[in-house]
């Protein structure tokens, strides 16, 4: 979670105001503050378990951060976990964590299927401070499908950033693809 505190805070603008060699290239800060926030995926067995709880955390999550401001970068929805990459002002993003959990607790508990929170939903922030970082973090996002064993490749992944970040570099994907021709979510 989160420490908003002011020396929380002092240490985040001490390390924003940094910039680290690394291999010739630098290690910006970032210009805005920017975190990942994710579930805890030991908390829960099945939490995302059907195409229906997806599309309501692939919708409910969108929702909340743009009332709080916040810009997704990255998002993911596991069977057990979320993973979320976002920028914004440090107290918005805490303020759409907090209703993201209370939203999916709500959820979980309205609709019956409270079993599903197993042990309960435990969302945590974590401040990213470097542009190296940042990158870091959406990559390990994009893969994360693949690396808890979906047999599908990050692209096709279908509650993930799926081929918005890489696609065919072809002249023809150049020329993108009409929006009525992506599959629709409910």
């Amino acid at each position: 979670k989160m420490c908003t505190s002011p020396a929380a805070r002092n240490n985040y603008i001490a390390k924003k105001n940094t910039n680290t060699m690394r291999n010739d290239w630098i290690n910006k800060p970032l210009n805005k503050f920017s975190a990942h926030i994710c579930s805890d995926g030991t908390k829960s067995e099945s939490l995302f378990n059907s195409e229906e709880n997806c599309i309501r955390a692939m919708n409910l999550i969108p929702i909340i951060c743009n009332l709080h401001s916040c810009r997704i970068l990255c998002l993911e929805v596991m069977l057990t976990h979320f993973h979320l990459i976002v920028q914004g002002n440090p107290d918005d993003c805490e303020r759409a964590r907090c209703q993201i959990k209370r939203l999916l607790v709500n959820y979980y508990v309205s609709s019956d299927q409270k079993e599903l929170l197993g042990n309960g939903i435990d969302i945590s922030l974590y401040p990213i401070y470097s542009s190296d970082k940042l990158k870091e973090k959406i990559i390990y996002v994009y893969r994360n499908a693949v690396a808890a064993g979906s047999k599908l490749l990050p692209n096709h992944y279908p509650w993930g950033p799926g081929n918005a970040y890489f696609s065919n570099h072809t002249e023809e994907a150049a020329k993108g693809i009409p929006v009525s021709s992506l599959p629709k979510r409910r």
